[in-house]
C-alpha cells in the first residue's frame, strides 16, 4: 500500500510520502485523494474483500478471511482478490511464531474503506463478519469462563463491538452480559470497560 501511494505522491508537486501520511492521519481536507485512485482502479471482487476485513475487529488467519468472505464472493474469487490485494500491499502480513500468518489492513485504508460508505450501506457487510465470529464463539462457548484464554474470550468484546457497529444494541448488551463474569473474574477488567464504553456512548 506504501508502495502505491509513494507513486500517487510523486504526482502530485510539493508533497511527499511522509507529508501525506501525516496529513491523512490528521484528516487534513487539502489532501490529495490517493486512496480514491487506488480504490476506483480495483476489481469489484477486490473492493467486496476489502469492504468486509474493514469490518473484521482483529487480525485474522487467510483461512478466517476465506470464510466470512467466500458466502459473498466464492473460493475463486476470493482467491484472486486476496493474491491481487496482498501484491498491491493492501494487506498487511503480520508473521507470529509457531503459528498461520495474521492478515488484515492498514489503519487508514480501514478507516478510507469504513468512512467511503454509510452505516446503512455497512450493515450487510458488518453482520457477514458478525455471523461468523458467532459460529467461533458457538464452537468453544461451553468453555466460557475465568480460566478461558483472552485469545477466545476477546472474541466476545470482540463481537460487541460488531453488534454496536451494527447497531445491534440489545444483542451487545447480551453479549457483554454472557462475558461478563468470565472478563472481570479473568482479570480482564479493562477490555470489558472498554467495550463497555463503546456501547454505551453508542
Amino acid at each position: 500500500w506504501l508502495d502505491l501511494l509513494a507513486v500517487q505522491v510523486n504526482r502530485v508537486p510539493g508533497t511527499t510520502l511522509r507529508k501525506q501520511l501525516s496529513d491523512m492521519r490528521r484528516g487534513n481536507d487539502n489532501v490529495p485523494d490517493v486512496l480514491s485512485t487506488i480504490w476506483d482502479r480495483l476489481a469489484d471482487r477486490e473492493k467486496t474483500l476489502l469492504r468486509l476485513m474493514a469490518e473484521a475487529v482483529r487480525p485474522e488467519t487467510e483461512q478466517t478471511i476465506e470464510k466470512f468472505s467466500t458466502p459473498q464472493l466464492g473460493y475463486n474469487k476470493f482467491n484472486r482478490a486476496f493474491k491481487s490485494l496482498k501484491a498491491l500491499n493492501l494487506i498487511v502480513v503480520k508473521q507470529t511464531a509457531n503459528a498461520p500468518d495474521l492478515f488484515d489492513l492498514h489503519p487508514l485504508v480501514r478507516q478510507f474503506v469504513r468512512t467511503s460508505f454509510s452505516p446503512t450501506q455497512r450493515a450487510g457487510f458488518i453482520k457477514v463478519v458478525l455471523n461468523h465470529y458467532q459460529t467461533i464463539i458457538g464452537s468453544f462457548s461451553a468453555l466460557l469462563g475465568i480460566h478461558m484464554p483472552f485469545a477466545m474470550l476477546g472474541r466476545w468484546s470482540q463481537k460487541v463491538e460488531l453488534e454496536v457497529s451494527a447497531g445491534l444494541y440489545d444483542q451487545a448488551f447480551e453479549t457483554l452480559s454472557d462475558a461478563e463474569d468470565a472478563l472481570i473474574g479473568g482479570g480482564h477488567s479493562q477490555e470489558y470497560v472498554r467495550v463497555t464504553r463503546l456501547l454505551f456512548e453508542a
